[in-house]
C-alpha cells in the first residue's frame, strides 16, 4: 500500500499568504496561543493556501483585496529577509533561513514562515517611523502662540488609549492623537472624547495651543479644546 503523499506549500506562498493575513487582520497571532480571541496567524495561512471556507463574514473580499495590494515581488523581499539571518543570528533566527531556503515546506513549518513574515513587517515599520522621525526634525516647527486659536489642516498619524479617567459617575476614555500638518508641523492632542478621527484620515482641526516642546529633536505644538471635521 502507498503511503499518502505529505502536503507541502512553496516558501513565496506562505510567506505572501502571511502578509496577506496580517493586513486583513491587523495582527499578528502566535499559533501557541489559540485561547485567546484573535485568530492564529497559521490557520489563516494554511486557509488561503487551501482555499478552505472563510473564517469570518467579509474574508473572501477583503483578502481579496489584500491580494491586490501584496505583489509577488513584496512577498519574494519578505522571503529574502527570512532566507538571510542577521550577524549574531539567534537558532530560531538560523532555524527560519535554513526552511525559507527549501523549495518546499510542511504543515509544521508554516508556523516559522509566518513568523518570519511578521518580523519582517516589523523590521519594515521600524524603518519607516525612523526615516519619518528624521524628517519630522528636520521640518517640523512650532505654530502659534500659547493660547491661540489655530486651524490647520492635518494628518492622523497615531491615536493612542492613554487611559480612563472618573468624573463622577461618569468614565471617560483618553487619547493621544498625533497630526501632521500640510506644511510638516507635528502637532499632540490630548483628547477625552470617543468622537476621533482615525489614523490615516485627514482633518481639519481647530484647537487653542498649549505649549511647545521638542521631542527627540521633534518640535511640537500641543493643542487642547480641538474640534475636526474632514478635511476636503
Amino acid at each position: 500500500m502507498t503511503a499518502p503523499a505529505t502536503e507541502t506549500f512553496a516558501p513565496l506562498d506562505v510567506i505572501r499568504a502571511a502578509l496577506m493575513t496580517m493586513e486583513v487582520r491587523g495582527y499578528f497571532q502566535p499559533l501557541t496561543r489559540q485561547w485567546e480571541k484573535q485568530i492564529p496567524t497559521t490557520l489563516d495561512v494554511l486557509n488561503q493556501l487551501r482555499g478552505g471556507p472563510a473564517h469570518e463574514r467579509g474574508d473572501r473580499k477583503r483578502f481579496a483585496e489584500a491580494a491586490a495590494a501584496i505583489p509577488l515581488d513584496v512577498a519574494a523581499t519578505a522571503l529574502a529577509f527570512c532566507t538571510t539571518p542577521p550577524p549574531g543570528a539567534d537558532e530560531r533566527q538560523l532555524t527560519l533561513a535554513r526552511i525559507a531556503r527549501r523549495p518546499a515546506v510542511r504543515e509544521g513549518d508554516v508556523s516559522i514562515l509566518a513568523g518570519g513574515a511578521s518580523r519582517w513587517v516589523t523590521a519594515q515599520k521600524r524603518a519607516a517611523r525612523a526615516e519619518q522621525a528624521a524628517a519630522d526634525a528636520a521640518t517640523s516647527r512650532h505654530i502659534g502662540e500659547k493660547g491661540e486659536r489655530i486651524t490647520v489642516d492635518a494628518a492622523v498619524t497615531a491615536v493612542i488609549r492613554q487611559g480612563e479617567k472618573t468624573y463622577g459617575y461618569r468614565t471617560q476614555a483618553e487619547y493621544l492623537v498625533k497630526l501632521r500638518s500640510e506644511g510638516g508641523a507635528v502637532l499632540a492632542w490630548s483628547a477625552k472624547t470617543d468622537k476621533l478621527p482615525r489614523r490615516g484620515d485627514t482633518v481639519t482641526l481647530t484647537g487653542t495651543v498649549k505649549r511647545h516642546t521638542t521631542y527627540r529633536d521633534t518640535a511640537t505644538t500641543y493643542v487642547t479644546r480641538c474640534r475636526w471635521t474632514p478635511a476636503g
